[in-house]
């Protein structure tokens, strides 16, 4: 979700914390190097993640107007 700072927040179900970005891609990114972190994994190896992400409907409706 875009917050009112201009930031996206990105969160991985099994860790209690966020990612975040200027763009949603960023944000996503930055969670796949939370995923990498949390199996022990080199940070480097999140680009090859396939992700699925869920959108909130404020982030849908930014998406959709941008």
């Amino acid at each position: 979700m875009r917050g009112s700072n201009g930031y996206y927040a990105a969160s991985v179900a099994a860790l209690a914390e966020a990612s975040f970005g200027r763009t949603v891609a960023e944000a996503v990114s930055g969670a796949g190097e939370m995923i990498c972190r949390l199996f022990g994994a080199p940070a480097e190896f999140a680009p090859d993640l396939t992700l699925s992400a869920e959108l909130d409907e404020t982030a849908v409706r930014h998406i959709r107007t941008a």
